[in-house]
């Protein structure tokens, strides 16, 4: 690696590019599943999709889902190497706020968006967070 700091942000690519620097990264590409409906003129147009989703697919007003891999790693992952990536398709639309958060974790050493759910480290410590909804 040439100059002082390698940032890891090449989306399905990451992980090779990890491992020529030594760190392993729990990293795979995610399929999505879109499925096409007919209208279900009961309900309102004003339906928000997060909210109340479970009128329109009631699976999701009760299942949970805990796992530690789904969410980014963003932050520093080994001496020199920053991380961000993992974000299972929705990198393009969060890198503002995650390119700002890693640059001031890079120049001043912390960053003003609290980065700890984020850590690379979480995997080995058996970090359990639960997924309310999944869409």
């Amino acid at each position: 690696m040439e100059g002082d700091v390698l940032v890891i942000a090449c989306g399905p690519w990451s992980p090779e590019l990890a491992r020529t620097v030594g760190v392993e990264r729990p990293i795979r590409p995610l399929c999505r599943q879109l499925l096409e409906t007919s209208a279900l003129p009961e309900l309102p147009d004003t339906l928000p999709i997060g909210d109340r989703s479970g009128d329109r697919f009631p699976l999701s007003a009760t299942w949970r889902q805990t796992r530690p891999g789904d969410d980014p790693i963003v932050g520093l992952v080994a001496d020199g190497v920053y991380a961000a990536c993992g974000f299972s398709g929705h990198g393009f639309m969060q890198s503002p706020a995650v390119g700002r958060a890693l640059a001031e974790l890079i120049l001043r050493g912390e960053s003003s968006i609290d980065l700890t759910p984020y850590a690379l480290e979480r995997f080995e410590a058996g970090a359990v967070f639960p997924e309310h909804l999944v869409l």
